[in-house]
């Protein structure tokens, strides 16, 4: 019962400051540190009882005091205090042995228990410099030691006899065993974790390779799926673009013909006739406006985009002399000013600001339309505001403007093939910005663009 609670007692003091965060070699290194001080301490006091059994009143201080410094070290690992247990028993010690050498002398035989420390010196330290300093310190500590005792006497010699000799004689030996053994038994256990370690990772590498080589198939597979999507879109939009320019020929036959029969027709005066010619007419303009809207969509998606400095007041000033005759007609007035330089496609971009200048005054009922173009520059991004004071969008239609042939009023009312607005939303989304139609508390339209900054002019 004494035994196991002895050996409770070990267990408990050799796990002091042990965590279970800490590696393996870790928690071996302050277990034997921990050891150490407890075997010292214990050796200690086997002394101080030797000395007090033999009535040597006066040789029970120094291993009583020696004791009481060593179990007080053991609170250094619980501390956290790693380094200095470390230093405080590979230095210290040695330097303490060294110093009873010169009072018991030869007796204790203390210079061989210097080589246990020598031990100590290469199992504890990681950092090599440390270790080199504590090795080359106890090789001259040991060399004083025995040069001491072979050519010394020391003032205590007298006060040790055997009985000392033996108990430190075997605290040292079994000492050493018991740290050659344990230093050996974790190596073999770590030598052990290792290959565990070394057969997972290998496990996990083979895994991960197998998942990079399902990923690679799997990307290539996409790839190809890709080239041949690519290639289908190429020959749609190729198709789309040939058969609407193909369609032109037979619409301006119907159109050239239309003309005659209104010509040689115009003498009778039978309004069936005349409203079928005018709703031929009508279907004809209408026919010929979609297709050119096919077109114009079909060549923005065959266009690369050809990035220049563009000059949006020099891009604007060209709107609006295209523009001239017919705001001169209806009054109508562009306002632009303070507009950047800015990097882009300059066709594609004229063809979104003249849409969007365009439908402020097709779709506007003012005496004086007027349509306001200003910009702001926004974090990595420019930003084009294009208002008018025309009829606006009701809410209801304002998720559908941007829907291609999508048109809100009658064809009678208002002419176009309701492409333009779709364009402008393509036509911004490959140069990778947002257009959007914005509430206006007033009459008329915001519509809101950005594109993004890539190359900046001072």
């Amino acid at each position: 019962m004494m035994f196991r609670k002895a050996t409770l007692i070990f267990n408990k003091l050799s796990h002091l400051g042990i965590t279970d965060q800490e590696t393996h070699l870790g928690r071996f290194r302050k277990r034997v540190i921990n050891r150490t001080f407890f075997v010292i301490g214990l050796t200690c006091g086997l002394l101080a009882l030797q000395a007090t059994l033999v009535n040597s009143v006066q040789d029970v201080y120094v291993p009583v005091i020696i004791g009481m410094v060593t179990f007080a070290a053991l609170s250094l690992n619980y501390f956290r205090l790693y380094l200095l247990a470390q230093l405080f028993l590979t230095f210290f010690y040695p330097t303490l042995l060294l110093f009873i050498i010169f009072l018991y002398g030869p007796g204790l035989r203390l210079e061989y228990t210097i080589s246990l420390f020598l031990v100590f010196a290469f199992i504890l330290y990681d950092d090599k410099r440390l270790r080199i300093i504590n090795l080359v310190y106890l090789v001259l500590i040991q060399f004083f030691g025995y040069y001491y005792t072979t050519h010394e006497i020391s003032a205590f010699s007298q006060y040790v006899d055997t009985g000392d000799s033996i108990i430190v004689l075997l605290g040292t030996t079994l000492g050493l065993a018991l740290l050659v053994y344990k230093y050996a038994s974790e190596h073999k256990v770590l030598l052990e974790q290792q290959q565990i370690l070394n057969r997972d990772l290998n496990a996990k590498n083979e895994e991960l390779e197998s998942i990079v080589e399902e990923k690679v198939r799997l990307n290539e597979q996409l790839l190809e799926k890709t080239r041949d999507l690519r290639r289908s879109n190429e020959f749609l939009e190729s198709y789309t673009y040939i058969a609407s320019h193909d369609l032109k020929t037979p619409i301006r036959g119907i159109s050239g013909f239309s003309a005659l029969l209104q010509k040689k027709l115009k003498s009778f005066k039978d309004e069936d006739i005349q409203d079928y010619l005018k709703y031929i007419s009508t279907g004809v303009i209408q026919l010929n406006s979609i297709v050119d809207g096919i077109i114009e969509n079909a060549e923005s998606n065959r266009s690369n985009l050809h990035y220049e400095y563009i000059d949006c007041m020099e891009l604007i000033q060209g709107i609006e002399h295209k523009l001239r005759l017919r705001l001169e007609s209806i009054q109508g007035h562009l306002v632009f000013r303070d507009l950047p330089f800015i990097y882009a496609d300059k066709g594609m971009l004229a063809k979104v600001f003249y849409y969007l200048i365009d439908n402020g005054f097709k779709y506007n009922h003012d005496q004086k339309p007027e349509v306001l173009v200003t910009y702001r520059k926004c974090d990595k991004k420019h930003e084009f505001s294009i208002s008018d004071n025309g009829i606006g969008v009701p809410p209801p239609y304002q998720d559908d403007i941007f829907k291609m042939f999508k048109k809100l009023h009658p064809k009678q009312e208002y002419g176009g093939s309701g492409v333009g607005l779709a364009l402008c939303k393509k036509i911004i989304e490959l140069h990778r910005g947002e257009i959007w139609l914005e509430q206006n508390v007033q009459e008329g339209s915001i519509f809101r663009f950005t594109i993004p900054h890539n190359v900046e002019i001072s």
